[in-house]
C-alpha cells in the first residue's frame, strides 16, 4: 500500500510518498519514504536529480598522481584516493587490485609527463656549436626535471629491489621516451656534426647514463638537488660518445 503526504518544515511544504512494507527479517510492518518535492503555491516542483559521473579508471588515476605529487606516498591510503576521486571503495577495487598497482600506473605517468616537458631537440642548428648546447639543455632539462619529481624520488628510495623501484627503472628507459634522442642524433649525422654508425643504441646508452646517475643521486639524497658539478660530469662523456674528441 502506497499514498502521499504532505509535512510541513519550518513554513515550507514538502510532498511524500509513502510505501508500506513488511521486512522480511524481523516479519514487522516498516514504512519507506521517498521525496516528491516541494509544493510551492499549491503546485509540486519535482525533486532535482542528481546525476553522479561515472567514475572510471582514468580519473583514479589522476587523483593517485595529484597526490602522490602533493602528499607524502606513505600516507596516501586507498580510501583517500578514492575520496579524492570522488568515487567508492567498490570503484576503486573494480579498476586496481591494490594501492601499489595504482601507485605503479600513476609513477608511470608522472614519469612519461616529465619526459614530455624536456626541453625540445627539433630546434634548428646553425652549426656544431648549437648542437652541443642544444643537448647539454636536453640532458640538464632530463637530470633536474626528473629530481624534481616528489613521487618519484620516494618511489627510488624504496629499496633495489622494491617494485616500485624497478617499475620507474623500466620506465626511465622505455623505448619510446628515446625516440626524439634517436632522431636529434640522426638529424647530426645528415648535417655532418657528428659521426654515429647506429644512433638508436646510442640514444638508449645516453638515457642510460642518466637514468644511472639519476638513481644513484636520489639514493643518496632522496630529497636533495642534482648540482651544477654533477651535470658537468656527466655531460663530457655524453659529448664525446656523440661528438667525438
Amino acid at each position: 500500500m502506497a499514498y502521499e503526504v504532505t509535512k510541513r518544515i519550518k513554513g515550507h511544504d514538502y510532498r511524500y510518498r509513502v510505501e508500506g512494507y513488511r521486512d522480511p527479517r524481523s516479519g514487522k510492518r516498516k514504512a519507506r519514504w521517498q521525496y516528491l518535492g516541494a509544493l510551492t503555491g499549491g503546485e509540486l516542483v519535482p525533486a532535482a536529480k542528481t546525476l553522479r559521473k561515472r567514475i572510471t579508471r582514468e580519473d583514479l588515476l589522476a587523483a593517485t598522481v595529484r597526490l602522490l605529487q602533493f602528499r607524502d606516498p606513505s600516507n596516501v591510503t586507498v580510501a583517500i584516493i578514492a575520496r579524492d576521486a570522488d568515487s567508492s571503495l567498490s570503484t576503486f577495487y573494480r579498476h586496481f587490485p591494490d594501492r601499489k598497482a595504482a601507485f605503479s600506473a600513476a609513477l608511470d605517468r608522472i614519469c612519461g609527463d616529465a619526459l614530455r616537458a624536456l626541453p625540445a631537440l627539433d630546434a634548428p642548428c646553425a652549426g656544431v656549436d648549437d648542437a652541443r648546447e642544444l643537448l647539454r639543455a636536453w640532458c640538464e632539462g632530463y637530470l633536474r626535471t626528473m629530481v624534481q619529481q616528489r613521487a618519484l624520488r620516494w618511489a627510488l628510495t624504496q629499496g633495489q629491489r622494491g617494485v616500485l623501484r624497478a617499475r620507474i627503472e623500466r620506465s626511465l628507459m622505455h623505448t619510446d621516451s628515446s625516440i626524439p634522442l634517436a632522431a636529434f642524433l640522426r638529424q647530426l649525422v645528415a648535417q655532418g656534426f657528428a659521426t654515429i654508425d647506429n644512433p638508436d643504441e646510442l640514444a638508449h646508452a645516453i638515457r642510460g647514463v642518466h637514468a644511472a646517475l639519476l638513481l644513484a643521486t636520489v639514493s643518496e639524497s632522496p630529497f636533495g638537488d642534482i648540482t651544477a658539478p654533477t651535470i658537468a660530469e656527466v655531460f663530457p662523456l655524453v659529448e664525446r660518445a656523440v661528438f667525438g674528441s
